[in-house]
């Protein structure tokens, strides 16, 4: 006859004696102590899911003592403490036996707070199955998939940004033709022609598609600070469709101005991204409706100290133009209000924010001289106050642009490069009603063949960057060898930004970006042929961020 196995021949009445029998009877002592040693969350069940011994990082990790759990089923626990359809469906096949887990994700929302585990599950062997012991390891993996979104994040804003270059580029290059020839159409009409006002709206919407460009292209960039006097109620008024877009056509955007406000000192492009992660984070915020507000006002500011707690770091007393950005949305307790500038730190669930938009609007506003802190409340939206030294009267900067009779004139002979044949068509025409001779190239070798036709006739060169056959940096360069009495003015539809990320040129001195109007196109030309060219915004280029 044949000996009868562990399983059939253990009666029912001797299981509650196994069960109850404390974890230091049950297991050897050497496990116990490995359980307790190891710093990730371990836990041991018996056959019935019921916790043996769990070590403290399980206890701490999941929010519950061992004196919660001893002889409990972990089952039982996970439906009554924790909101995790992965764990509850593991737990559930483990009652059948099942254990093909090998770091398998789990998500668990614990007293409010969400993390993600990859649970490794294994059965340890014994004389007989419901002996087993199962082993379950959890590896809390949440900052690490925090940290690989964010790199993802980065990575696709990486590709955005090259795809914005190229849209930019060949958008802007369109726009020089576009914007020259309207300016040509609006010259011939008196002042009192209906039709010229026709063609300044064309002319505006032309304004509006350029600045619009460049701004995606910058949102997507790290660009060079180039601090420029501007009119900050004019810029919000041209960014008003780019923010009911970056917002939802549900949200309503308002703008409002208090009283006189003058001109800031700013890098445009930044304050443009500084407005649309505002908006971004106010969307959020909001949901679906709701009022996004920019009201902007002058303010008197008297010595304010350090503050920390408020947002301000030590104030100088003075004239400062104040943006209140306000949103109608669920607001902030002060807890997360003290945070929400630090990098990384999101409320968002993961996948959904990277926690870099508010600490580039603080990195941009401070990099530029101004002032920000927040004021919120749940349930009262949230209010951004920024405050930046407003520009003394008298140096708002240059006067009214020259009017066409204006334009400086010319006699010189002048080599204009470019791909495009309507860039080329536009600049001839404009140059040559100032008086200057125009040869036309296609590409760097056109040049060089130009220049050998004409050698004491050529007084400059304006070149594209970016061209097949000879690039317009390899043009300086070989004309810099064969005459360096003869400037070379570049021109390009990337921004001076992109034009010194791709280190097309090492510096931007005599660089026209385009588009450009022909009135520019007259002054800069004059200014590479009298030796006069200096940087377009007067300003020192230094790295952001």
């Amino acid at each position: 006859m044949s000996k009868p196995d562990r399983k059939q021949s253990l009666s029912r009445a001797e299981v509650p004696r196994l069960e109850n029998r404390s974890p230091s009877t049950f297991l050897p002592d050497y496990s116990v102590a490995i359980v307790e040693a190891v710093r990730q969350p371990l836990v041991l069940l018996d056959a019935g899911l019921r916790v043996l011994v769990a070590n403290a990082a399980f206890y701490r990790s999941f929010g519950v003592t061992a004196a919660e759990t001893r002889r409990r089923s972990l089952f039982d626990i996970a439906h009554s403490r924790w909101d995790s359809p992965e764990l509850h469906a593991v737990l559930a096949r483990l009652q059948h036996r099942d254990i093909a887990f090998e770091n398998h994700e789990v998500r668990v929302l614990i007293d409010g707070s969400a993390r993600v585990y990859r649970l490794n599950a294994r059965r340890l062997g014994a004389s007989d199955q419901d002996s087993e012991t199962i082993l379950l390891a959890f590896d809390d993996v949440t900052e690490q998939l925090r940290v690989d979104e964010r790199l993802r994040e980065l990575a696709r804003m990486e590709a955005i940004g090259q795809l914005a270059g190229g849209v930019a580029h060949e958008i802007n290059n369109q726009m020089t033709v576009l914007s020259g020839f309207l300016a040509f159409v609006t010259r011939g009409f008196s002042p009192d022609n209906p039709l010229r006002n026709d063609l300044r709206h064309a002319e505006r919407a032309a304004e509006h598609v350029v600045y619009v460009t460049r701004q995606l292209l910058n949102f997507s960039r790290k660009q060079m600070i180039k601090r420029e006097i501007i009119d900050p109620w004019t810029m919000l008024q041209g960014m008003r469709t780019l923010l009911g877009r970056v917002i939802g056509e549900h949200i309503l955007v308002d703008l409002i101005r208090k009283g006189e406000v003058r001109a800031v000192q700013f890098d445009p492009s930044q304050l443009a991204e500084v407005f649309i992660n505002l908006a971004l984070n106010s969307r959020y915020a909001m949901g679906r409706t709701g009022t996004f507000e920019i009201a902007l006002s002058p303010v008197q500011v008297d010595a304010r100290t350090s503050d920390p707690d408020n947002g301000f770091s030590s104030q100088p007393p003075g004239r400062y133009v104040r943006f209140e950005v306000r949103d109608t949305g669920t607001g902030m307790d002060e807890a997360t209000s003290r945070r929400i500038f630090e990098p990384f730190f999101t409320t968002k669930p993961i996948g959904e924010g990277t926690g870099l938009g508010l600490a580039s609007v603080l990195g941009a506003v401070t990099q530029n001289g101004g002032f920000i802190r927040v004021e919120s409340e749940p349930g009262a939206g949230t209010t951004f106050i920024i405050e930046l030294p407003e520009v003394p009267r008298g140096a708002e900067g240059p006067g009214e642009r020259v009017t066409s009779e204006e334009l400086s004139s010319g006699s010189e002979t002048i080599i204009v490069a470019d791909e495009d044949e309507g860039v080329r068509t536009f600049i001839g025409r404009a140059l040559g009603d100032l008086g200057y001779t125009v040869l036309q190239a296609r590409d760097g070798e056109d040049v060089l063949r130009l220049f050998s036709e004409h050698p004491s006739e050529v007084r400059l060169v304006l070149t594209e960057l970016v061209m097949p056959r000879g690039d317009g940096r390899e043009v300086g360069e070989r004309m810099a060898a064969r005459a360096p009495d003869v400037p070379v003015l570049y021109m390009s539809a990337y921004t001076e930004s992109e034009v010194t990320r791709r280190r097309l040129l090492t510096t931007v001195d005599a660089f026209l970006p385009k588009p450009f109007s022909p009135s520019l196109l007259a002054e800069r030309v004059r200014a590479a042929l009298d030796g006069t060219n200096h940087h377009p915004s007067g300003q020192v280029d230094v790295p952001s961020r």
